[in-house]
Parts: C-alpha cells; sequence; structure tokens
C-alpha cells in the first residue's frame, strides 16, 4: 500500500487498506522498551490466521487480532473492517442526544475501541483516521464515559459513607479509593483522555490536567490521596472524609457542563 512505512515488519498485512495505524501506550509516551507494539489495519478482509477475537458492546462485529513477536517484541496487529467502523458511528449516532443512555450500553471493550481509536496515529491513509477520530469527538462518546465513571463514583461515595456511618471503617476506606478511582476516570474522560486501563490512571489524569487552567485537584494533590499519605490508622474516617469530598469538587466539573450545555 503507497505511503506505508517501510520499518512495519512484514506480518503487518497491509493488502487493501484503506488506514494503518498505531495506537496505546508507545504512541501516547508511556511506554517502555517491552510495551506492545499495537497496530490497526482498516480493510475487508481479515488477517489470514487470528490468535484471538474479541467483541463489542455496541455492535455486533468480531474484531480479529493477530499476534507476532518481532526481534523479542510483542506486535499486536488488529483488524478492523469498514463496515465495523460504519455501523459503530451509525450507533453512536442514535445517542448523540442521549447521554445517559448510551452510558448505560458501553463495555469497556467498546470504551478500549473508542480509544484506540481517538488516540491513533497514521501510517496510512492519515485522512481517513482524521475524518473517524473526528467523528468519535463528535459524538457525545467521552461525555457518556466520564457519565457511567461518573455514576461508578457516585455509588461508591454512598457505600462509603453507609460503611462508615455503620462503623465499617475499613470497609469504608476502601470504598472511598474506589470513589476516587471513579471520580478521576470521570474528570480525565470529561477531558477527552480515555484511555481505560488501571495503570495508566496517573499519566491519564495528568493529560487532562493540560486542558483545565483551573483544576479542582493537582496532580500532586491527587497523588497524595492515592498513596494515601494523609491516612491515619488511627482516624481512618478523616480521610474517608477528605477523600470524598475531593471526589465531589471532580465531579461537579461534569456537573456544572451539563448545567452550561
Amino acid at each position: 500500500m503507497p505511503g506505508v512505512a517501510t520499518d512495519l515488519p512484514s506480518c503487518v498485512d497491509v493488502r487493501g487498506a484503506l488506514c494503518v495505524f498505531l495506537s496505546g501506550s508507545l504512541v501516547e509516551g508511556w511506554g517502555h522498551r517491552d510495551s506492545d507494539v499495537d497496530v490497526y489495519v482498516v480493510r475487508e478482509e481479515g488477517p489470514a490466521h487470528a490468535d484471538f477475537l474479541s467483541t463489542l458492546g455496541l455492535v455486533d462485529h468480531e474484531v480479529e487480532t493477530a499476534v507476532h513477536f518481532v526481534d523479542g517484541r510483542r506486535w499486536d496487529v488488529c483488524y478492523w473492517t469498514p463496515g465495523l467502523l460504519d455501523d459503530l458511528f451509525a450507533r453512536l449516532g442514535e445517542y448523540r442526544d442521549d447521554v445517559r443512555g448510551l452510558a448505560k450500553l458501553l463495555q469497556p471493550s467498546d470504551v478500549a475501541f473508542l480509544y484506540r481509536l481517538s488516540a491513533g496515529v497514521a501510517i496510512a491513509g492519515h485522512e481517513y483516521l482524521r475524518e473517524r477520530q473526528f467523528v468519535v469527538e463528535r459524538s457525545g462518546a467521552a461525555a457518556a464515559i466520564a457519565c457511567a465513571a461518573a455514576e461508578e463514583a457516585d455509588a461508591a461515595i454512598e457505600d462509603a459513607l453507609g460503611l462508615e456511618a455503620s462503623g465499617d471503617l475499613h470497609s469504608s476506606v476502601l470504598a472511598a479509593r474506589r470513589a476516587l478511582d471513579h471520580a478521576i476516570d470521570a474528570f480525565s474522560a470529561h477531558q477527552g483522555a480515555l484511555a481505560p486501563a488501571e495503570k495508566w490512571r496517573y499519566l491519564k489524569y495528568r493529560q487532562a490536567l493540560d486542558k483545565v487552567t483551573d483544576p479542582p485537584l493537582s496532580l500532586t494533590e491527587y497523588w497524595r490521596l492515592q498513596t494515601m499519605r494523609e491516612f491515619s490508622p488511627e482516624n481512618p474516617g478523616e480521610w474517608v472524609q477528605l477523600t470524598l469530598d475531593k471526589c465531589y469538587s471532580l465531579l461537579s466539573v461534569l456537573t456544572s457542563a451539563q448545567v452550561s450545555g
């Protein structure tokens, strides 16, 4: 295919491809020397041999992935059909004005798919990829992901308060930690940072903070909470309340956006 970088290994079959792009941690600048290379090929045909299949929640399509090892590094080569993307965008379009409805439908596989697409960097088919990234940006998918995470945060906050009131402080602390995770995810998605893996939460939040001028929680404050610097075994309720207050601040950004919108 014209325009494909010559340093792609031969295991990446780009024949008939409309677009070839990279995504994931290496593209984000978060990878390490042993990170997998994630390659996405958009074409009508899948690979000659797929090592595993994955499914999406929003559309009835299977995604085929071939795994290769090149010079000791793993390459995951994922093949998407144009029809899959067309059906996905049509489905998103049905919920353009129903963020909560879309939030209820989204599965982790959908979030990962949308993230990979939105973070992609084209090797070939640059305009094809950019047009579809624009569709994702306009679709309300990020708002739906934020909404789903915010609902999880609200539930965890309610758990933390109820457990604290009942005297179960150990469980209350764990619920507060869960609330913080979901609140960070909600705020980050609201800013368009969609990386779903837990290990990237700190970097995702840092990415989200680059887009705001007056954050409700600084990166340093977040990390102090995440690593429980202020936690006292003699008074766990104080840490729970501090953490929940910060969760409220993070979630208030989403609420304000909904009101102004």
